[in-house]
């Protein structure tokens, strides 16, 4: 896993202060992987990503992310009604 410079990314310690200790985060476009194990050395997450880079989504791999690859422009293109979605807690 890497280790991150808290001061690379003004964005993670932003994202960090919203996010609560040993929630569950899901990451769109995870890219790298890199806030997910941000999140996890500052607030023991247990992270979940999707990509749809290959290259992102193998990068997202390496660092141990839990990822899928998908295009969700494409799987979300079947929800009729997005009014309908709603937050499962």
């Amino acid at each position: 896993m890497k280790k991150f410079n808290q001061n690379s990314r003004y964005d993670f310690s932003i994202i960090e202060n919203w996010t609560h200790p040993n929630s569950k985060v899901l990451d769109l476009g995870c890219g790298d992987g890199a806030l997910l194990n941000y999140l996890k050395e500052k607030k023991d997450i247990k992270g979940f990503g999707i990509e749809k880079n290959k290259e992102n989504w193998l990068l997202s791999l390496k660092n141990n992310i839990d990822v899928i690859q998908m295009d969700l422009e494409l799987s979300l293109i079947h929800i009729s009604e997005p009014t309908r979605l709603r937050r499962i807690s």
